[in-house]
């Protein structure tokens, strides 16, 4: 897929969004690496920072609740300030 990206001419950064227990399976050198997270930034910030030595740590994907799936109704509670 990211050599189909860089073939139709985006020149944009390209990252891989994986959760904290993924990031090591999922790393990649040629894509900047993020981690996804909800009730624990400072853990999977950690995580992330075992695969990326050095430079900026950044969420790919937040969830401050969680949402419904088919044929399944999850109910949690959301921040009121979100």
């Amino acid at each position: 897929m990211r050599q189909a990206l860089l073939d139709s001419g985006f020149d944009v950064p390209l990252f891989d969004c994986d959760p904290p227990y993924h990031l090591k399976d999922g790393y990649r050198s040629d894509l900047f690496p993020v981690v996804n997270f909800g009730s624990d930034p400072a853990g999977g910030f950690k995580a992330l920072r075992e695969i990326l030595l050095q430079g900026p740590l950044m969420c790919g994907e937040f969830y401050p609740g969680w949402f419904d799936t088919w044929a399944r109704h999850i109910i949690s509670a959301i921040h009121p300030v979100i």
